[in-house]
Parts: C-alpha cells; structure tokens; sequence
C-alpha cells in the first residue's frame, strides 16, 4: 500500500528537524536527527526534534507539528477508512520507525507535491510526486 504526505508539510517538519539542536531518543537508542513515523491514531510523520523553528514555538500543552498521510488521517476521515487503511499499510499495532534527515533532504531539489511512502512486507520504499511542469 502507498500513503501520500504533502510536501509542504514535509518542509514544515525539515525546518524543525534542520534547526534543532538536539534529537530525542527512539526506544532509548540515539538516533540523530530526522523524522519518525507514527503508526496509532492513524499514520502521521513528525520530527524526532522539540527544540527548532516549529516546534519551540509551542505553546505548554500543544501536541508537535504532525503531517498525517492522506490515507490515513483521523482528523479528515471516518474511523473504518482510516483504520483499515492504516492496518494494511503500518499494521494493526501502534509503532515509530526512524527515517534520518537525509532520506527526506535528497528529495527537495525535485520540488515535489507528496511524499509517498510505499509500504512492503520486507521494507518502506520513498519516493515523490512530481509537479506537472507548466507549458
């Protein structure tokens, strides 16, 4: 199964990512800086970072920036549709999976609309959708 996230979300979460100081720990394990996905209340990509440009700007109770995949968004969909989508593509359990900063850098020159995210049994494969260009 493929989920969409929009680029400009993505942006959103790189400048936190770029412009922290500091990255929190996955599992207890030091990871660097980058994004985790999240797998419980529907699928969403956020950055493992609290100290940058976004998020630093929270106020005290806010929830960090998240970018839900399109698929899989409970904000915007009924329960079954995202449920089931978020089962066939993260699975039924709730999860974090680290990508690093530089899986998400290497797409900004291609100036994308999504991020898609195609989900295997062995592995995620990352890929873009690209503009159209304009005649």
């Amino acid at each position: 199964m493929k989920l969409h996230f929009p680029w400009d979300g993505i942006e959103k979460l790189l400048t936190e990512v770029i412009t922290a100081t500091t990255a929190r720990k996955l599992y207890g394990d030091v990871t660097g800086k980058g994004l985790w996905l999240a797998g419980d209340e529907g699928v969403y990509l956020m950055a493992n970072t609290t100290d940058g440009e976004v998020n630093s700007k929270r106020r005290e109770g806010d929830k960090p920036f998240v970018i839900y995949a399109l698929e899989c968004d409970p904000t915007k969909m009924p329960f079954e549709e995202w449920w089931a989508n978020k089962r066939a593509s993260f699975g039924g359990d709730d999860g974090v999976d680290f990508f690093p900063l530089e899986d998400f850098i290497r797409f900004r020159r291609e100036e994308p609309t999504h991020l898609v995210m195609e989900f295997t049994p062995e592995q995620i494969v990352l890929t873009t959708v690209q503009r159209k260009a304009s005649r």
